[in-house]
């Protein structure tokens, strides 16, 4: 790392309450770990409310809701954000940065992290799997799109392989600035899918391309869980605000367990899954998806 440069774990939360409890359930559950895990990295919010993270003691970086609103673009694609937000903390802080969606939480250190990222090597989440073997509609869609793309598409199409691209959850990414032009080429691969074939996740199938053609890119779900398909998720985060008002006497590491042991958990069946899932994707075997996201 150069210096003058910091290592960043980034935390985009914008608009909807909801959402902000969530992102500060994840910041506040860091504090189990030991201060020397957090050497060289700073935890940041990308903000439109920086005085809601202020009070609980976060670092804030504020943007405004009309620089949100130009983030999402002239489609007015929400997850746009998130290549607007990673750009601007590298651009900010230069280093290593890692942008993590709010509904997670850490199962280990985030420097476990920041250790697998370096000049041309990258992380997101997860494998999802290919294209063809989705049983959503749009993926389909989407590789089909790849396959027969225009001759004057975006150039790094070719960096895809039709129904055969492997798309990656989003959740995560992570990058080094010394690669941070790449987040350009995401950008303009977004937009050139944003007019072409919207589909929900079409900001993972960019990054996805564009990491795993350009950098070494690894997962990161060993270190964080990522419970945004779960069936539980609304009912957790609408009782967030009342865990947070039960300890708000406690120390920081006190309340930093407390929180943790009252995440949101998957079923032993749902462990069993994830786990048989990422075995077979350390062979290089893609089970089928039956949702987009994480489980």
């Amino acid at each position: 790392m150069h210096d003058g440069q910091q290592d960043s774990l980034i935390f985009l939360s914008y608009g909807k309450v909801p959402q902000a409890y969530e992102t500060l359930f994840s910041i506040l559950t860091l504090g189990r770990f030991p201060t020397p895990e957090f050497q060289g990295i700073k935890i940041r919010v990308v903000t439109d409310q920086p005085d809601f993270f202020r009070s609980y003691g976060c670092e804030v970086v504020p943007v405004s809701a009309s620089t949100i609103e130009e983030w999402k673009g002239p489609a007015r694609f929400e997850h746009r954000c998130k290549v607007m937000a990673l750009k601007h903390g590298i651009g900010q802080f230069g280093g290593r940065c890692i942008l993590v969606d709010g509904d997670t939480y850490f199962i280990r250190p985030p420097a476990r992290l920041f250790q697998r990222i370096g000049p041309g090597r990258s992380v997101m989440h997860m494998v999802e799997g290919l294209l063809a073997d989705s049983t959503h509609e749009f993926n389909h869609r989407l590789g089909a799109f790849l396959q027969n793309a225009e001759p004057r598409a975006d150039p790094s199409i070719k960096l895809a392989n039709g129904p055969s691209t492997v798309q990656w959850n989003a959740g995560v990414v992570g990058l080094d600035a010394s690669d941070s032009q790449l987040l350009n080429e995401v950008l303009n691969l977004l937009d050139y899918l944003l007019e072409k074939c919207f589909a929900v996740v079409v900001e993972q199938l960019a990054f996805s391309i564009i990491l795993a053609g350009r950098t070494q890119l690894r997962p990161s779900r060993d270190v964080i869980f990522h419970y945004n398909v779960s069936p539980m998720r609304n009912a957790f985060r609408n009782r967030i605000p009342e865990l947070l008002a039960e300890s708000k006497h406690m120390s920081p590491a006190a309340l930093a367990e407390w929180l943790y042991a009252r995440r949101l958990r998957p079923s032993l069946s749902t462990q069993a899954r994830i786990l048989a899932k990422d075995v077979l994707n350390t062979l290089w075997v893609l089970p089928r998806r039956d949702r987009c996201g994480c489980f």
